[in-house]
């Protein structure tokens, strides 16, 4: 009854995003699968295929007895992430079977998907097969009766990586649990050594999504672990080494929760009084002044770099006139065309 060619003409064309412009091209595939759960206990396979052999993967469909074989045919195969893969284990699907890939670069790309479904999950319900026969056996292994599986679906949001934590949390027994990812793995946290930290916020400068940022008055580093990607910039340019990271995943809200990694003696503005930013950064950046020719003097430059930035503003302009008042150009006329 539900043999037909089920292509995907796009693969980021099948199902627009729930909110903002993000794509889970699984999503109404899943829908029915949630609700065909409800109604009954039949286990239900979701099949992928690129197309090569599709016949023969729509008759292992159709001869599938006892279980709801579902074949879908993508044009892009190796677009379908762990996002996707844990979306469709925790809207029904009890198992995912993904034709493998040809060429050994997108082998192994679609490994390291399945393996961070499998830490995230999906331990035992993902697998690949390079054959028919393959796809056939597993078929076969396949109970009728779907296994435990819970009756609340996730919480699908515009941002990919939170639905990949919600599904985990529907997944996974203790969620609660940080667990152990695979390395390179795009969520973790970031451990700090504070004594080696100076404040210098050039891991703040650079992260790409703002998973670290700096508290009022600049003297405060914070961290959100659910915005991190361990994208490894933030290690990379820290002159003092003290950043580490940790692949793990966290599914509780506690994730979201912004905390503080290192917090330094605010230095204050001697004009307004106001912190601007960290005591360690302010002393680094004065030591970094040498003798020698300059427009500002080494005096005037220590002075300045201890103003907060709208104080810093009205001293430079202080100190602009003052130049001018000395070499007497205060109230000169300029020439006409100069």
């Amino acid at each position: 009854m539900h043999s037909e060619t089920r292509q995907l003409s796009s693969i980021f064309g099948f199902s627009r995003s729930v909110a903002g412009e993000v794509d889970f091209p699984l999503l109404n595939l899943c829908q029915r699968a949630f609700r065909r759960r409800l109604k009954g206990t039949r286990a239900q396979i979701l099949i992928l295929h690129d197309g090569s052999g599709a016949d023969e993967v729509n008759k292992a469909e159709v001869n599938s007895r006892g279980i709801w074989a579902q074949a879908v045919e993508v044009c892009s195969l190796e677009h379908i992430s762990h996002v996707d893969i844990l979306l469709a284990l925790a809207m029904g699907f009890d198992r995912v079977l993904l034709q493998q890939q040809m060429s050994i670069e997108l082998a192994a790309m679609q490994g390291h998907e399945i393996e961070l479904t499998r830490a995230m999950g999906g331990e035992g319900r993902v697998s690949s097969f390079a054959s028919i026969d393959q796809l056939q056996s597993m078929l076969a292994a396949v109970p009728s009766n779907a296994g435990p599986w819970p009756t609340e679906p996730p919480t699908i949001t515009a941002n990919r990586p939170s639905t990949a934590r919600a599904c985990a949390a529907v997944l996974l027994p203790n969620g609660h649990v940080p667990i152990p990812l695979p390395i390179d793995a795009p969520y973790g946290t970031v451990q700090l050594n504070a004594s080696a930290c100076n404040m210098c916020q050039n891991c703040v400068w650079l992260c790409p999504t703002d998973a670290l940022t700096v508290g009022e008055g600049a003297s405060e580093l914070h961290f959100v672990e659910s915005s991190c990607i361990q994208c490894g910039m933030c290690k990379s340019i820290c002159p003092k080494d003290a950043l580490h990271l940790d692949t793990r995943l966290v599914s509780s809200p506690s994730a979201d929760e912004r905390q503080s990694l290192h917090r330094a003696m605010p230095a204050n503005c001697k004009s307004c009084g106001d912190s601007f930013t960290a005591k360690p950064a302010l002393d680094r950046l004065l030591n970094q002044f040498q003798d020698g020719k300059r427009v500002l003097s080494k005096m005037d430059a220590q002075w300045l770099s201890r103003l907060c930035s709208s104080c810093r503003v009205r001293g430079i302009e202080l100190l602009r006139n003052k130049q001018l008042a000395e070499s007497g150009l205060m109230h000169s006329e300029p020439l006409r065309g100069q």
